[in-house]
């Protein structure tokens, strides 16, 4: 049996294509998003990205957030090497505004209540190496941010990466912003 969930695309002021849910039941205008009606039902969005869409919505540091897209010249992207050393772009999936700094953030899979990783991403430990020389480069800010479901807080690594949780190089996201 199949089932079919009615879905409506919607464009941005900036001609930018997103998908709703339109059997979602929250369909909130994100008001800090720079796209005009952006909603919480965007698509397509992965469970770290909802969660962080939701705490820059609720934050009060944060004057307003972008969701970056996957692929397409007209996206931020920053160039890296792969294991194979073959030429790779990456792309943050946010930039965000906080008490007036840029800040360029990467979502990635959190961790489980026993601390083990979810991240399917065999690239973020290169992807936060070259971030991390981004953000330097030009003075900004930002890191990983990943959920620990023991607290369901959400975690950003700024200096050093580690799939350790329970490391120093973790911090609690609200304590940052």
């Amino acid at each position: 049996m199949r089932c079919w969930i009615p879905i409506h695309l919607f464009l941005t002021e900036d001609t930018d294509l997103f998908i709703e849910n339109g059997e979602a039941k929250t369909q909130l205008i994100m008001k800090k998003n720079v796209y005009q009606n952006y909603l919480s039902s965007a698509a397509p969005r992965s469970i770290p990205e909802v969660k962080f869409e939701k705490f820059c919505e609720r934050s009060d540091s944060v004057e307003w957030w972008y969701k970056n897209r996957d692929k397409g010249n007209e996206y931020f992207s920053i160039v890296y090497k792969d294991n194979s050393n073959r030429q790779k772009l990456f792309y943050p999936d946010y930039i965000i505004s906080v008490n007036g700094a840029l800040w360029i953030i990467e979502t990635k899979g959190g961790f489980d209540r026993s601390g083990n990783s979810q991240d399917i991403d065999l690239y973020t430990p290169k992807k936060f190496g070259v971030l991390k020389a981004y953000l330097e480069e030009h003075g900004l800010k930002g890191g990983i941010v990943r959920n620990d479901a023991t607290t369901d807080e959400l975690c950003i690594c700024m200096d050093h990466y580690s799939d350790d949780i329970g490391s120093d190089d973790w911090a609690i996201l609200s304590d940052v912003l």
